[in-house]
């Protein structure tokens, strides 16, 4: 499946986490990758749109649901295991708020992705532009700022994205207010 994923070829990174979870389906590090892609790589015309994101949402809530019971890799310290655990848990809230912002529910999307980047030294990039647009479409101007700024801090290809939605929120805002 990695090599797959590194060639960015989804249809077969699909086919071997299906092959993978068939044979282990409590296997988190296989149930957060493709429960990420999915929405990260997601397109709303194809014919299955709204079962890959519903697929990406189970296999990111069973990953949540199975994560405290994993157990430790002996070639893990303990604190090697709970950083392991803390980066899973990030890219599961990732993966399902953007599963959220893709079905256009933006309460959900924000919780999820508060989640992901609260407390987060390396954030995702679109993580916190989705939650600026989530927080920008909820009316929460003054939220979706810091979100786009903190987006806007990253170095990366959203950079400019992310700095032109921290000024139509903060425009969004002074409207509001007047």
């Amino acid at each position: 499946m990695n090599v797959y994923y590194a060639k960015q070829d989804w249809k077969n990174v699909y086919a071997c986490a299906d092959s993978a979870l068939a044979l282990k389906p409590d296997d988190v590090d296989v149930l957060t990758t493709v429960g990420w892609v999915i929405p990260h790589f997601f397109h709303p015309d194809d014919p299955d749109a709204d079962s890959q994101l519903d697929k990406a949402e189970k296999l990111e809530k069973h990953a949540i649901e199975v994560m405290p019971a994993m157990p430790k890799p002996s070639s893990l310290s303990d604190a090697q295991f709970a950083a392991l655990k803390t980066q899973k848990t990030i890219q599961a809230h990732s993966a399902l708020g953007l599963v959220y912002f893709r079905r256009e529910d933006y309460d959900n999307s924000v919780k999820e992705l508060q989640q992901s980047t609260k407390n987060n030294p390396n954030p995702d990039q679109t993580d916190l532009f989705v939650l600026g647009v989530d927080q920008q479409s909820l009316k929460h101007y003054a939220e979706a700022v810091d979100a786009f700024n903190q987006c806007a801090q990253i170095a990366g290809g959203m950079q400019d994205r992310c700095k032109q939605g921290a000024d139509e929120a903060k425009k969004l805002a002074s409207v509001t207010k007047n």
